[in-house]
């Protein structure tokens, strides 16, 4: 009663249905929870980038990882590592979070790239204001995901 979420799992159509869709939800749930203000609006995308291995490098596919000390081992069985950054721009922060899952039977690891965006301040619940600022969130997701791999992990999604 005190919030609403809308989930898509894959297969995922695309942002203009996912979005058409969560609003006609969203004004359902005001006629039935009758929520008063708007004070977080956030997107979140869970991408599973299966890398192909053997790898040489997990930044051949992914930009920020963790970087072990020159002196130890450089092989790495499991991470989770979380960033928040903030984006002044459009007052909202983006929340990164990366691991691993154990490699798959067909020899691929499954890398976890987390991306929350998150925006809390008031919004009017019938207005406007909350659905644009959506929109800027899924810029900003779009942003994030894109700036975060490289060319050859995009080519995985082919």
């Amino acid at each position: 009663m005190d919030g609403f979420t809308f989930n898509r799992l894959k297969p995922y159509d695309r942002w203009e249905t996912f979005r058409e869709e969560s609003h006609k939800l969203w004004q359902y749930y005001v006629k039935v929870a009758g929520p008063k203000q708007i004070t977080r609006v956030a997107l979140r995308y869970i991408n599973r980038i299966e890398i192909p291995l053997p790898m040489r490098d997990f930044k051949d596919y992914i930009l920020t990882v963790p970087e072990i000390a020159p002196k130890l081992p450089q092989s790495l069985a499991k991470f989770f590592m979380q960033l928040t950054i903030p984006i002044p721009e459009i007052a909202a922060v983006a929340l990164i979070t990366e691991t691993m899952e154990p490699v798959t039977e067909t020899k691929k690891l499954p890398f976890i790239l987390d991306i929350d965006v998150i925006r809390e301040a008031a919004f009017d619940v019938d207005g406007q204001e909350a659905w644009e600022v959506l929109d800027k969130l899924h810029e900003l997701k779009n942003e994030v995901f894109f700036n975060s791999i490289t060319p050859k992990a995009k080519e995985l999604f082919r």
